[in-house]
């Protein structure tokens, strides 16, 4: 990952927590960098994952 990719990526965190904070969305998780499991144990990176 580049400097200026991971930049963007924690920019585009920052936007999505000042909509929520601005709509009042009821988000339960706003996370950077995020490692989710498939139902078949597969690893996936998300690089902005919002949880509401």
């Amino acid at each position: 990952m580049t400097q200026s990719s991971k930049a963007y990526e924690l920019l585009t965190k920052t936007v999505f927590e000042e909509l929520a904070k601005l709509e009042g969305w009821k988000t339960l998780e706003i996370t950077h960098n995020k490692i989710l499991k498939s139902p078949t144990g597969a690893e996936h990176q998300i690089d902005v994952y919002m949880k509401y």
